[in-house]
């Protein structure tokens, strides 16, 4: 099928009225399990990332032919997830993220486009401050400048430690959802960069809310908002053709940096313009990343599996998520090196996965 009908249907899906249904439900979900975080003072961070993966698994919105939305979500259980990598003097530990996010589009039973982004949770200091939030600066660094990493214990594990690098053509592969009482701001790691009002303190970093709109809000003025109902087909296309203009051409949907609530985020990112490319049938995927991720993936699964006696709901989401092929693009697409991922060597503590489904409807 043609690429610009492709891009016809995913716009006219996003423009359903559904699309609005699906996104306020989520962040709804979301933001309910954050107040709930708030009100209970010594629930931890993790038991509020698994409430969120349980309460958002399943949602989903019909749009009739035009096709549907839907969430696959997930959480892992053990030891804090943690990646190794050189920051200054030496080797560190430091958590990879409380959350990957993926939304996938589908077109006749395989991805057609797929993004993704690793999301890091943090508390306001308390709910007297709910505008200031301390930020640990070496995991920071790693989400922002995505250093060459290998293994640590409960991570990316590897018989014979690997080094990996992952690159972010968009600069939003790391993201910080940046929590108060009643919602949460969520801006891309390198962004947090650029809006530091306070130098390091302790290894710490405290990140002011005035400061954070202000140095923000500009930076998303040269995005496009694909939900848009001006943005035709035709400038979506044309920016996929812009291979002079590289980031363009790999992120023809935008990228938003900086998200002032739960439900600004969910749009956008169930809008393709949150998170790194991973796959694309329009432009260059990041192949890397996606078989990093996918490895990481079926680890995860093979450990679930092992640990359960029947199919769990938890491990029917990985089959939703893992089963669906990719489409076939022009440069073959290698296999997975699960040799890489050693499923009995990972645990995480509140990792969780949330994977959102643009279906687009079958056409006659």
């Amino acid at each position: 099928m043609p690429y610009e009908e492709i891009i016809s249907r995913i716009l006219s899906l996003l423009r359903d009225s559904a699309y609005v249904e699906y996104c306020e439900e989520v962040a709804k979900t979301i933001d309910s399990a954050i107040k709930t975080n708030f009100e209970q003072t010594q629930i931890r961070e993790t038991k509020m990332i698994r409430d969120i993966t349980e309460e958002v698994n399943g949602i989903s919105k019909s749009c009739g032919t035009l096709g549907s939305f839907g969430t696959n979500a997930f959480n892992i259980h053990g030891t804090r997830a943690q990646v190794r990598f050189e920051y200054r003097d030496g080797a560190i530990c430091k958590e990879i993220a409380d959350l990957l996010m993926i939304v996938t589009v589908v077109d006749d039973k395989v991805k057609v486009f797929e993004k993704a982004t690793f999301v890091q949770m943090k508390r306001a200091e308390s709910i007297d401050t709910p505008s200031k939030w301390v930020i640990d600066t070496e995991q920071l660094y790693f989400l922002s400048r995505l250093p060459v990493f290998d293994k640590a214990i409960g991570s990316v594990p590897n018989a014979a430690p690997k080094k990996h690098l992952l690159t972010s053509f968009s600069n939003n592969l790391g993201l910080y959802g940046l929590l108060y009482p009643k919602g949460g701001y969520y801006v891309s790691a390198p962004k947090i960069l650029s809006v530091l009002c306070s130098r390091k303190n302790g290894g710490q970093t405290r990140i002011v809310e005035d400061a954070l709109k202000k140095c923000c809000r500009q930076s998303d003025m040269n995005c496009s908002a694909i939900v848009n109902k001006q943005k035709s087909e035709d400038a979506i296309i044309k920016r996929m053709n812009l291979r002079n203009d590289y980031l363009f051409y790999r992120e023809p949907f935008g990228n938003f940096h900086y998200s002032m609530s739960t439900k600004c985020f969910i749009e956008r990112f169930v809008a393709l313009s949150v998170g790194e490319t991973i796959f694309s049938i329009f432009s260059d995927s990041n192949e890397g990343l996606k078989d990093f991720l996918y490895g990481l993936l079926e680890a995860l699964k093979e450990k679930l599996s092992k640990s359960e006696k029947q199919v769990t709901p938890q491990i029917k989401a990985f089959n939703d998520l893992l089963n669906t092929p990719f489409a076939q693009v022009r440069s073959p697409i290698p296999p997975h090196n699960l040799d890489d991922f050693i499923a009995d060597d990972y645990d995480s503590e509140g990792i969780g996965v949330i994977q959102v489904v643009l279906n687009l409807g079958l056409q006659d």
